[in-house]
Parts: structure tokens; sequence; C-alpha cells
């Protein structure tokens, strides 16, 4: 998806400076940069059209604000960089980014690859479902941004593919969702040596509970490789929100896409950034870019568990 040359520019004019920026930001540095990128992208022409009414509010006004349950799909002139589909809680829809709206993806994606040490990554696997679909374009394209070999194959093409898989190993990660990957381990990894001994699983889509986490720990102890478990929330519409750094269970949220804003069981929005440990409900999502989304409603349920150095919070879903 992303040749050699250019992943190397992406990395030295997007992601290492944002890597470099960013080291010692504090919770009101990332503070900062929410009701910066607010008030930026109000302005555009694309989010005047759509919500006008954001022009003369703030980040924080937001709180107030009527919750979005409908996705509203660019039209078709809205400038076309990168694109998806995604199957939807509630209905298909055609996600559509701009070339100024995945800046903000790669460097969540070269943020997280940095803090969890695999920012260097000599080869990267993904099993993914199908392209055009979001799961697989998504994966596609965050391995193809780090890993400077990467290959990325369908689920149901895995059999006629393993040659493949085995050929361009030794891996230093594998990107795919938990439902994909007891499969791939039984008819993969158990009969080849294909990953590297401090290679990342780093896995999304679905709760990634502590029998599953045993029961991939058990494969991997059986046959004797070293394998990190990583675990990452993302959306179709608007990408990374958080992610594992040292425990599978704690995601640190990552606010270079989305606001992110958690709606109690009173009907009360609360800023992830003024949540207390404890504060549990669906995740609202502010997407930032051209087109900005506000208060979208995503139907996942979140808890806020704590805080990182940063003062960044910390949530399960």
């Amino acid at each position: 998806m992303i040749n050699r040359i250019k992943k190397i520019l992406v990395k030295r004019t997007i992601i290492s400076p944002w890597i470099k920026e960013t080291s010692d930001w504090r919770k009101d540095d990332w503070r900062a940069y929410l009701d910066k990128t607010f008030n930026e992208l109000k302005k555009t022409s694309w989010t005047r059209k759509f919500f006008p009414d954001l022009e003369n509010l703030n980040y924080e006004d937001l709180d107030t604000y009527p919750i979005q349950y409908e996705y509203p799909s660019a039209p078709e002139n809205y400038p076309r960089f990168l694109e998806w589909k995604s199957s939807g809680t509630v209905k298909p829809k055609v996600i559509r980014f701009s070339r100024r709206d995945v800046i903000p993806m790669i460097r969540s994606i070269g943020r997280f690859a940095y803090n969890i040490g695999k920012y260097d990554a000599e080869k990267g696997l993904g099993i993914t479902s199908v392209e055009p679909f979001a799961t697989a374009t998504m994966v596609k394209f965050g391995i193809s941004l780090i890993a400077k070999k990467c290959i990325s194959i369908p689920i149901y093409q895995l059999e006629e593919n393993t040659k493949e898989i085995v050929r361009n190993a030794k891996y230093d990660g594998l990107v795919t969702l938990v439902g994909f990957l007891l499969p791939f381990l039984k008819k993969v990894v158990s009969k080849y040596d294909v990953f590297k001994d401090d290679a990342a699983f780093i896995l999304s889509g679905d709760v990634l509970t502590e029998s599953i986490v045993k029961k991939i720990e058990s494969c991997i102890e059986r046959w004797g490789i070293n394998i990190s478990i990583q675990n990452f929330y993302a959306c179709a519409e608007g990408g990374l929100i958080a992610a594992s750094s040292t425990d599978y269970r704690q995601l640190i949220y990552y606010p270079e896409n989305v606001g992110l804003r958690i709606l109690t069981g009173k009907r009360e929005l609360i800023d992830i950034m003024n949540a207390r440990k404890g504060d549990v409900g669906e995740a609202i999502i502010t997407i930032f870019r051209e087109l900005m989304i506000p208060n979208y409603a995503l139907g996942d349920l979140i808890e806020v568990i704590g805080y990182d150095n940063s003062g960044l919070p910390i949530i399960s879903v």
C-alpha cells in the first residue's frame, strides 16, 4: 500500500517529529491539542456545511451538544485520499478520508508502534477480512506504514497462502482480529516457526477476555515462542481510539484522531479528560476530519480504570 521510499519519508517527516514533540506532553498539553484541533476543523467548508452551529462553540461545549446517531457520509466531491467500507452497526456506509484527515491517523499509528517497541519492525503480518471493508484496509494501511516489509492475507485464503506466509517469515508482529487469531495459530503457528522471539500479537475487533488470553498463552507456551499480547480499540469512522502499552487490559486514550466522551446511565456527557476512575458509559466520539463529526455514538461501553504517567485516561472496553 505504501512503498518503501514513501514509508521512509512518512516516518521522517510526520511520525518521528510527532513522537518527539509529544514525548513529554502532559494532560494539559493534550487538552490544548484537542481545543486547537476542534477550533481548526470547525472552520472548514465541509464542517460549516454539515454542522454550521459548531463555529460558535468550543471543544468543552460538546458536553451539552446533541449526540449523533446517524453517520453523515461525505459527499462524492469530498477529497478522497483513502476510503473503506463498513458493514455498520445499523447500516452499511462508505468512509472517506482526505489527505489532511490521514495525517493524525498516521501519527497515532506511529506513536502506538513506538510505545510497544515495534517502530523499527522489519516484517509485519496481517490476517484480515476482505478489502475494501474497514478492518482489512485499516490493518493493511497500518502495517504498511511501520514494517519495512509486510503482507496481508484474508482469513478465508489462509490455507492457500500458508506457503507465502512461511516464505516471508520471520515476523516482528501480527495484526489481526481476536476471532481470527486462534484459527491462525492452529493452522500456521502450530506447524511453522514464523515469528521472531520478541514478536507481538496486536489484536482488536472483540473484547480480549482473560479466558481468550489464557488460551493464546497456552498455545505460544506449548510451541516455545515468546510473544507479547497487545490490544487496541479503533472504529472504522475515526481510526485508533485507545491502545495498550504494557498490559493488554489497559487501553490508553490516543487523542490524535478523536475526541472522546462518556454518556453515563444518567444521560450525562463527560469529557474523558475530566472523567474519574470508575466512570462508565457509552463511547461518544468527535471525529477529527475536514468534515468534523461531533458527538458520534459508537454503541460501545467503556470504563475509565486509571491514568498513565502523562495523565491520559486508561479505559477498558
